[in-house]
């Protein structure tokens, strides 16, 4: 590979995307764009309004504790991060073969010179569907 200037490299990348982007126009040129756009709505609609486990505003329940490794930023949350803790479904997403949906945690707290406080701010927890349940 011969060395280029970054910008020259950037500009080959850019073509070599427009050549693609131009393939893929030619792909659905065969009929009307719109077709095709409501075609991949509909997939959509599918796979997150009929086939996913859960919907934004749903209340689901950990069915196990979470796996928090020790560099997580989820550490400060762990002690309320258990199995049987409860929350509403802020938005769900299909990722790496598995729904996940964002949570927020009912009574989060923090731990301030060891007394547990309520969360001002609560946080959301991007969850996998293997631990929660729908309530």
């Amino acid at each position: 590979m011969e060395n280029k200037l970054p910008l020259l490299a950037a500009f080959e990348c850019y073509e070599e995307g427009f050549q693609k982007f131009d393939e893929a126009n030619k792909l659905l040129s065969k009929g009307p764009r719109s077709y095709h756009l409501e075609k991949m709505r509909g997939y959509v609609s599918a796979l997150f309004d009929k086939y996913a486990p859960f919907k934004v505003g749903d209340t689901v329940v950990l069915t196990e504790d979470p796996k928090i490794g020790p560099n997580s930023g989820w550490r400060s949350s762990e002690h309320f991060l258990k199995k049987g803790c409860r929350g509403v479904v802020s938005g769900v997403d299909y990722y790496d073969d598995n729904f996940r949906a964002d949570v927020c945690m009912d009574n989060q707290t923090f731990i301030f010179n060891g007394v547990e406080k309520p969360a001002n701010h609560p946080a959301t927890f991007c969850l996998c569907e293997s631990l929660l349940v729908k309530i």
